[in-house]
């Protein structure tokens, strides 16, 4: 069962990451720089987007009940399992309740950073505030507790992410032009990728753990 809910991890991180991925490549006026991920639950075909919300953030969730069962002890056993359950939870809540429009897309609506929120739009960025405020700190928790248990993969992992996250976000926005609001996609996707990554590795390190303790 522990195998079980550790590959859903690892099959909710890289699902989504290819799900959007390839929606983007088949929206016209979708632009990936400018644009952020989630609207890309607007407009014809915005359905597999939202499915893709709650069936990733399910699977992660699961990812999140299956470390708990394999981190029994130790810095960071509670609250790590805990902080990936909920950045499962933030993700299906931003696929039941979707964004506004914005930045123009989909096409003819107002080119807004943030536009006027309705009820959906508002409840959708407190999921999207929920994966940020979880995951980052799962990430830096790890580092820690990688390093407290000599688990020198777990705080290479977590580590490594952490540093590529800062170098993609630094370069990105050494590129931006003169209105920054042109690669807040960009900024976005930096940060899903890194933190997407480091979810499918986790999850990997403990499958592996798991079939030495069991073979």
């Amino acid at each position: 069962m522990i195998r079980l809910l550790l590959a859903s991890g690892v099959l909710g991180a890289v699902g989504f990451m290819v799900v959007f991925t390839a929606l983007t490549a088949t929206r016209a006026d979708y632009d990936p720089i400018r644009h952020f991920v989630s609207i890309l639950s607007l407009g014809d075909g915005g359905w597999a987007m939202v499915v893709n919300f709650v069936v990733g953030g399910i699977l992660v969730s699961g990812l999140g009940v299956g470390l708990a069962r394999r981190w029994t002890a130790g810095l960071g056993s509670r609250w790590i399992p805990r902080l990936v359950i909920l950045t499962g939870v933030g993700l299906a809540w931003c696929g039941v309740f979707i964004p506004d429009p914005s930045l123009g897309y989909p096409p003819g609506t107002p080119d807004l950073l943030i536009p006027p929120l309705t009820w959906h739009g508002a409840l959708h960025f407190l999921g999207a505030g929920l994966i940020a405020f979880t995951l980052t700190p799962a990430v830096l928790l790890s580092i820690r507790r990688g390093l407290a248990l000599g688990d020198i993969r777990l705080a290479a992992v977590s580590g490594g992410v952490a540093i590529a996250a800062l170098a993609g976000l630094g370069s990105a926005w050494l590129l931006r032009g003169p209105d920054p609001f042109q690669i807040v996609g960009l900024l976005e996707r930096v940060g899903i990728y890194a933190g997407w990554t480091w979810l499918v590795l986790v999850a990997l390190l403990e499958l592996r753990s798991n079939q030495t303790a069991t073979g």
